[in-house]
């Protein structure tokens, strides 16, 4: 499924790995694919999921189908606020808001 792993642990069983690499999730290529001239709505709209379905929520329907739901988000609008990312050093405060702004779009869809 493109991004997602397994860890094994020393008793020889397996548990999932922690996310990791979700840059076109944030619209991280603010060079070419998603310009911060970009209104976040056509960035999120722009951006396709791999490799089965480009519709991410498809993917998520097809995954939680086979194997349930693992994954909870213990994120809410209250939470989401500038310093949710002031560890994200070497980031523009534009990349920061667009961060935050496609949060609070993407938590209304979750």
């Amino acid at each position: 499924m493109h991004n997602v792993a397994v860890i094994r642990k020393t008793d020889g069983t397996y548990r999932l790995m922690p996310l990791f690499d979700n840059g076109a999730a944030f619209c991280s290529d603010t060079t070419k694919d998603y310009p911060l001239t970009m209104p976040v709505n056509t960035c999120i709209r722009n951006v396709k999921a791999k490799p089965f379905n480009t519709i991410f929520k498809k993917q998520v329907a097809a995954c939680r189908e086979l194997y349930g739901s693992h994954l909870k988000v213990e994120l809410t609008e209250q939470n989401i606020n500038p310093r949710l990312l002031d560890s994200f050093t070497g980031y523009s405060d534009a990349i920061k808001i667009r961060m935050l702004d496609i949060l609070r779009i993407q938590l209304k869809n979750f």
